[in-house]
């Protein structure tokens, strides 16, 4: 079951945090502790940490608030009971200044004056700023965030980038979530 915060973001506590951060083996390991890699991440560090550098109480009081996470996990996301309840995740890149962004952006100003809640969840950028172009935070009409606590995601890519869906949003997402495929042919 899902480990979140209030935000819809995966629990990562200081503690394994710190660990990961001090071991290069794990860094390599699991270079995205937070995202793609956070179910591996999170399994070494319950079966290995108290082997490598956590005493036996620390791993006990994370162990305490992992489960408080778990254990709650309908106060930190919307469960759909009726027509009020549902709201949309629009995943991509919608600061792009190209053909799927665009559409992702069109959707999210579409969604707020429907008064639906929307969150505008900017994709990880694998290419150099001379390969495309992105509109500033500052200069859009809509708030960017790493968030997906609504109950609907809509994935707004390209065909041929599919591959984001498994390498870039990590399952827990995806499996307690309705998700639609807004594919953008260029």
């Amino acid at each position: 079951s899902m480990a979140v915060n209030m935000e819809g973001k995966f629990y990562f506590s200081f503690l394994q945090e710190m660990v990961w951060k001090v071991r290069t083996d794990l860094q390599k390991a699991f270079p995205d502790p937070t995202g793609a890699d956070y179910d591996q991440y999170l399994n070494w560090f319950q079966n290995h940490a108290i082997d490598s550098t956590i005493t036996p109480q620390l791993l006990a009081k994370w162990k305490s608030t992992l489960m408080y996470h778990k254990n709650h996990h309908s106060d930190f996301h919307k469960h759909v009971t009726n027509e009020n309840d549902i709201g949309v995740n629009v995943i991509g890149w919608p600061a792009g200044q190209f053909k799927a962004g665009r559409n992702a952006a069109t959707i999210i100003r579409a969604t707020n004056k429907a008064n639906l809640p929307v969150n505008a969840v900017q994709g990880s950028m694998h290419w150099t700023a001379e390969e495309l172009h992105y509109s500033l935070p500052a200069d859009l009409d809509f708030q960017l965030t790493r968030s997906c606590s609504q109950p609907v995601n809509l994935i707004v890519i390209n065909p041929d980038i599919t591959w984001y869906i498994n390498d870039q949003i990590p399952q827990m997402i995806l499996k307690h979530k309705y998700n639609i495929g807004f594919w953008v042919p260029d």
